[in-house]
């Protein structure tokens, strides 16, 4: 997950437009943002992996039972609707064209997910990660 600080357009004040700015964050402010992201997830459940600006969310279940698997889709969903509402309210833009579904292909094919829907945007399994 990448993320991005926006500020408001200045140049307009009659329009509440926003712009994205990249930005670095130092070791404690990296730590405070690192620290609510867990807040959230563990919200829903206990299994992430978060690497500088990458965070992977995991979830397991049986891939021969199909409401275990659609649990799991609407866990993972919900989940990055909660991260996004967070975010948003802290200034921060999830970058959605970086979200990913992966797997090794013996573990996709079990599963039989084509697409899953996060924050508006139609997720594929990645070919490549």
């Amino acid at each position: 997950m990448e993320f991005q600080i926006l500020e408001p357009l200045l140049d307009n004040p009659k329009k509440a437009k926003e712009r994205p700015k990249t930005t670095c964050l130092d070791p404690l402010q990296f730590t405070i943002f690192a620290s609510k992201l867990f807040e959230v997830i563990e919200s829903h459940f206990s299994n992430a992996h978060a690497y500088a600006d990458d965070t992977q969310l995991y979830i397991s279940f049986n891939p021969n039972d199909n409401t275990n698997r659609d649990s799991a889709i609407t866990a993972i969903q919900l989940c990055v609707q909660d991260l996004r509402l967070w975010m948003t309210r802290d200034r921060l833009m999830l970058n959605s064209e970086k979200t990913e579904l992966f797997g090794t292909p013996p573990q996709l094919k079990k599963v039989n997910i084509t697409m899953i829907n996060i924050c508006e945007a139609a997720i594929s399994p990645a070919d490549v990660v």
